[in-house]
């Protein structure tokens, strides 16, 4: 019998099994992959993402410091820098296994190649099905990612109005741009491109809501040919769930977190800070559970809230404000490299969500959002 049963071996998963393993919790974390393993991202992650772990990064895995931002829209490009870097460009594959041998070291049980194909709850228990066997732990923890089917067990699905989607390839390159990262605008309605420059190639990627990128393999390719850079067929997508949704986060003895909880900026698609951070507050939550009373578990929602729930509906407040105004929004966002900067301070940790609004809001033309809502919708043909 397991104290925790941890599925999936993302940045979610194994954040959690490490905090596990330091609270001295006997628990078991199963990953369908081997390790390690091609994951489709663009490989930023923010220095907020950085904040939340709980020990120190190895240099040799923070390949790339990003420090400055280009943004380009309809042929405007602004570009906005700062004094320190608001995030690292890493390999996902090296990043995603150091956090599991991290969660290993803690002392937990990790079962890589063995894929969990239904849990249920009896008597007090999780029993977690796999091809090897059934596995029973007293609390059960879902991190599988977005495109899971377990998460069903906790809340509703997400709709296409709810969901992003984002498809990625990587283009080798001599001697990439370090230190920039170029954004895109334009690419879509509801979307953006982006180039960032990784150590001897480019990650390049499209993405935005589900409903707004059909054909999203033609539109990266279309991308890739308006930036000057060679079209390819190797590309992967992945689903970005909407955060700032109220969601449930638990059922009975088992709970959710990370992508397979919604934690995702609806604005950017960035979701590795609120995988780490909800998967340690779900180990915590759980030690206090076993430790104190199961009812703790309902807890672990309150605390998911106090830690980033506001800045999530603030992000995502923002979110539909673009996806309703977007021409205005972009040319604001490529007006001026201080809309930039400021942005980038969000990416940062350093300044909120909320304050940036308070920021930006005040600074946006206010012809360019009346000329938006003013625009004639086309004639749709019947």
């Amino acid at each position: 019998m397991y104290d925790l049963i941890i599925v999936g071996g993302g940045p979610a998963g194994s954040s959690a099994g490490r905090t596990a393993g330091r609270l001295g919790l006997r628990a078991l974390l199963l990953e369908k992959e081997v390790f390690p393993r091609e994951k489709p991202c663009g490989g930023a992650l923010s220095a907020r993402a950085l904040a939340s772990l709980d020990f120190l990064l190895p240099p040799a895995l923070q390949a790339q410091a990003l420090t400055g931002a280009r943004v380009c829209y309809r042929g405007r490009k602004v570009e906005a820098h700062l004094s320190a870097p608001y995030a690292f460009l890493v390999s996902r594959s090296d990043f995603d296994h150091f956090l599991l041998t991290e969660a290993e070291k803690a002392g937990i049980e990790i079962h890589q190649g063995e894929k969990v194909l239904g849990l249920c709850e009896t008597d007090g228990s999780i029993s977690v099905r796999t091809p090897v066997g059934v596995y029973r732990g007293r609390c059960a923890l879902i991190a599988e990612g977005a495109q899971g089917h377990l998460k069903g067990r906790a809340r509703r699905r997400e709709t296409r109005a709810e969901q992003g989607f984002a498809i990625v390839t990587e283009i080798p390159v001599t001697q990439p741009q370090a230190g920039i990262a170029e954004i895109h605008f334009g690419m879509s309605r509801w979307g953006y491109g982006w180039i960032f420059p990784h150590a001897g190639y480019l990650s390049v990627g499209v993405g935005g809501l589900l409903p707004a990128m059909p054909r999203i393999r033609e539109r990266l390719q279309v991308f890739l040919r308006k930036n000057g850079l060679p079209e390819t067929s190797r590309c992967r997508g992945h689903v970005i769930p909407m955060g700032g949704i109220r969601r449930n986060l638990v059922n009975g003895r088992i709970l959710l977190c990370g992508d397979a909880a919604g934690f995702a900026d609806p604005l950017s698609g960035e979701g590795i800070a609120y995988a780490i951070r909800s998967g340690q507050l779900a180990a915590e939550a759980v030690h206090r559970a076993l430790s104190e009373r199961i009812e703790a578990l309902e807890e672990y929602e309150a605390a998911c809230e106090r830690a980033f729930g506001g800045e999530l509906r603030d992000a995502l407040f923002l979110a539909r404000l673009v996806h309703r105004f977007p021409a205005a929004f972009h040319r604001l966002f490529s007006s001026h490299p201080r809309v930039v900067a400021a942005y980038l301070d969000v990416v940062a940790g350093i300044r909120s969500y909320r304050s940036f609004l308070a920021w930006a809001l005040p600074r946006m033309p206010a012809y360019l959002a009346l000329r938006e809502i003013c625009r004639p919708t086309p004639a749709k043909k019947i």
